[in-house]
């Protein structure tokens, strides 16, 4: 759902992108169903539902207090003196101070419908601008970006309002720009001006900036032109030359030349009053019929103007689409692969459950082939003389018994067992188990 100009517009929103479970994929397809919303907003900008001609018009938008950016160095004092000068000059103003989105569109739109047919049309877009893809964006004072993709919806585009300008017969954009400073840099996002799009032939379109101006000055420039700007429109009798020259500050970036036109109020026409020196018939008739053919090319111009704005939106749209399209096939991929990656783990899963139990029986099968270990100690009073000098000598080989070869088992035999059976890993007891003697005496003897 779009705002534009009070009027609210719903835009389908796909069923399959409530199945889509990648929060970034779901975030870039609704940024691209923004903009196709905005395309659409685009035009109804670009189309009014009726005309409202006035002589010269003026619209002075200014950004000065954002909320998520900083202050800009463009003031709305700055942009209330314009306004004043222009209405001195005869302009019929519209003011737009620290906008919002909606709010910058909805005055977009009443200037639309008063440039045109209107004789002159001059538009001034004062605060931070950012520029994407060959193109520059007003920034509204709630603007808020994540991507530059983002410009399109939430920024007003300067080829737009110079578009507009376009249907008066003819006019200026004057853009006194100045840098936004975002907390999070955003990738492909540029501060100075960029403006790749035609002009409309009765328009020049002037920044107070340009790409040779460094980032660090572009606020100060564009204070300093504004300043100028106010000045040239306060003197008496200022051309319209005289004004892109002041706005541009010799550093600024200008498209198209300006016409010879003089911005100074226009006299009241003088009320003729009834003589006997009417004008005559055939001198009448000559100029109704200049009017007629004016007229007549006037709705030519105006005709081929509406056809170039509704071919570029129609593109617009298209193009909009088509990313769409991108969005939803990148989606299905991204969700085939999460299928995937669930499948082998479940795999994996399932294999390390058959190791795991493979593990538990092959444990469970070498417990049940441990030969019975007897833990009864050799009763010594069966063994002959010979056999325990012959288990002090074994020990003693083992360089575990120091005493004499004497048959007695008294405790330096005693430590020599238990030094053995602690190198066997078995239980230290001092005497030893029948598998311990007959591992020392293999033959018994």
């Amino acid at each position: 759902m779009v705002s534009f100009g009070g009027r609210i517009t719903h835009f389908w929103a796909p069923a399959w992108l409530s199945g889509v479970r990648t929060a970034s994929v779901k975030k870039r397809i609704r940024r691209r169903i923004a903009s196709v919303a905005a395309s659409a907003a685009l035009v109804v900008a670009l189309t009014p539902s009726w005309v409202e001609a006035a002589g010269r018009v003026a619209l002075v938008m200014v950004g000065e207090d954002y909320q998520k950016l900083q202050k800009s160095n463009v003031s709305a004092k700055q942009a209330g003196e314009i306004a004043e000068a222009l209405q001195a000059k005869g302009f019929e103003v519209l003011l737009g101070t620290n906008p919002t989105n909606a709010r910058a569109r909805a005055i977009l739109l009443d200037f639309s419908r008063k440039a045109s047919d209107a004789d002159f049309a001059i538009a001034f877009m004062m605060g931070h601008v950012a520029a994407a893809g060959g193109q520059s964006y007003f920034l509204p004072v709630n603007t808020e970006l994540g991507a530059s993709t983002d410009l399109f919806s939430r920024g007003i585009s300067i080829s737009s309002v110079a578009q507009i300008v376009g249907k008066a017969h003819a006019g200026a954009v004057v853009v006194l720009m100045t840098s936004p400073i975002f907390e999070n840099a955003v990738p492909g996002l540029d501060t100075r001006p960029q403006y790749a799009t035609a002009n409309p032939t009765s328009v020049v379109t002037v920044f107070s900036s340009s790409p040779k101006v460094s980032v660090s000055r572009i606020d100060v420039v564009s204070a300093q032109a504004a300043d100028a700007t106010a000045r040239v429109l306060l003197l008496p009798a200022p051309s319209l030359a005289e004004l892109v020259k002041a706005a541009s500050a010799d550093v600024g970036a200008v498209f198209g030349a300006p016409a010879e036109i003089s911005l100074e109020k226009p006299i009241p026409a003088q009320e003729s009053t009834a003589s006997s020196g009417a004008q005559p018939a055939q001198a009448k008739l000559v100029g109704d019929a200049q009017d007629k053919q004016k007229g007549r090319a006037d709705s030519e111009r105006r005709s081929k103007d509406d056809e170039v704005q509704a071919g570029a939106a129609r593109l617009q749209l298209q193009q909009a689409k088509t990313e769409l399209e991108k969005a939803k096939a990148e989606t299905q991929r991204a969700q085939a692969e999460a299928s995937r990656a669930e499948a082998e783990a479940e795999k994996a899963k399932a294999e390390a459950q058959a190791e795991l139990a493979r593990a538990r029986t092959a444990n469970a099968n070498a417990s049940e082939q441990v030969p019975t270990v007897s833990s009864t100690p050799v009763d010594e009073k069966f063994l002959g003389k010979r056999q325990r000098e012959r288990i002090q000598e074994r020990l003693r080989d083992m360089s575990l018994y120091t005493g004499p070869i004497d048959s007695i088992m008294g405790p330096l035999t005693r430590e020599a067992i238990m030094g053995y059976q602690r190198g066997k890993g078995a239980k230290v007891t001092g005497y030893l188990t029948p598998e311990q003697f007959q591992a020392l005496l293999p033959n018994g003897d």
